[in-house]
């Protein structure tokens, strides 16, 4: 049967983007590309019937169109994976693939297609409930009149004997329900237990809101 790829809209494949998300069951770092208009799609078709995408988007230049970071076939047709990624390759002018290797299939394709392969970050998953204190810390939420030094400082602080020891915050421009960690401990201050305290507490904010914690670096 024939196969066929051509450009297509988000709302061709809102569909099977949330089955790739529910398959997947982790937090996806790209899904922010869709939410924001920075992808461009391409929908696979056989004999004249949807059977996946492949999303495209700029590794350096939001404007561009260069790297793959999302393909998905429905499970029925993985078997048609190679022959999938070979018509996309030829058809689709991008020169990077980018991927998370929890994602099977994207890694099938990656192992497959590319080359000079190499990591750019670790992806966390939570695993454990600590129990971490240290006396004299105050875990609260931001306040007018706290030192900040960026906008982007993040809405929680963390006080030790009232001085500011580390900041930051959640996420959420990831899938649902996935809140990213992001923090920094004040120069001066690591090395003491301020960073992983911090994060305890805003993994608990973050299941608080019904949220999954992730994070990365």
């Amino acid at each position: 049967m024939q196969m066929n790829v051509r450009k297509c809209s988000e709302d061709e494949i809102i569909s099977m983007r949330e089955q790739f998300l529910r398959h997947a069951d982790v937090q996806f770092v790209h899904n922010k590309c869709h939410d924001y208009g920075w992808a461009e799609n391409y929908l696979f078709e056989l004999a004249g019937q949807s059977i996946g995408y492949a999303s495209v988007w700029g590794l350096h230049d939001r404007n561009e169109r260069d790297t793959l970071f999302e393909f998905y076939l429905i499970p029925q047709e993985l078997r048609l994976m190679e022959r999938a990624a070979e018509l996309f390759f030829k058809n689709v002018n991008v020169r990077y693939i980018e991927c998370q290797t929890n994602m099977a299939l994207q890694t099938q394709v990656l192992f497959r297609f590319a080359r000079n392969i190499n990591a750019e970050s670790v992806l966390f998953t939570d695993a454990n409930k600590t129990k971490l204190t240290i006396e004299n810390c105050v875990f609260r939420q931001r306040i007018d009149s706290d030192p900040k030094n960026r906008d982007d400082d993040g809405p929680y602080i963390l006080l030790h004997n009232d001085s500011l020891v580390a900041y930051g915050g959640l996420m959420y421009n990831y899938n649902a329900p996935y809140a990213d960690v992001y923090m920094h401990v004040v120069d001066g201050n690591r090395q003491q237990g301020f960073g992983g305290l911090f994060v305890q507490e805003l993994k608990r904010l973050a299941y608080e809101q019904n949220k999954v914690p992730a994070a990365r670096c």
